[in-house]
């Protein structure tokens, strides 16, 4: 039941907002909407905020390995994204 409301309910953040995490060696990177963080085994955190569409998509498919398609409705969606994360 609660997977089922955290992946359905319009008001849930994993349905309004953009979360990707991966595993590497020696560290854990995390995108939180437009938050780029990677914590490291050794206790360190380096935290960045993503300014354009741009950077989102080079964290996506950089260090979190994703392959995205060349969609201007998608880089219309990121800087979207961007702008209610600035509000």
């Amino acid at each position: 039941m609660a997977n089922y409301y955290v992946s359905c309910h319009p008001k849930s953040r994993f349905v309004n907002g953009l979360m990707a995490a991966r595993p590497a060696e020696n560290r854990r990177y995390a995108l939180s909407n437009n938050e780029f963080t990677v914590r490291f085994m050794n206790g360190q955190t380096e935290r960045r905020v993503l300014g354009t569409a741009a950077e989102i998509r080079d964290v996506l498919e950089g260090p979190m390995g994703l392959k995205l398609p060349s969609t201007r409705d998608l880089d219309l969606r990121l800087q979207q994204l961007i702008e209610l994360c600035t509000l």
